[in-house]
């Protein structure tokens, strides 16, 4: 592989799970805000995902 096919392998990867995650915005606050024992809640996961993009879009 070399880095272009690396490249795109990363941006469609990476896309599709931002694609995936879209659906999770919508749901039942309840749904959102359960924190197992052990691991974060959907909400915490959302929010770290977001800031990272954030920051690694800003970085670049």
């Amino acid at each position: 592989m070399n880095i272009n096919q690396a490249i795109n392998f990363i941006d469609k990867e990476l896309s599709q799970t931002l694609r995936d995650y879209q659906s999770w915005f919508t749901l039942e606050p309840d749904v959102l805000t359960f924190k197992p024992e052990v691991g974060w809640s959907i909400e915490q996961i959302l929010e770290h995902v977001t800031l990272t993009n954030h920051f690694f879009i800003d970085f670049n």
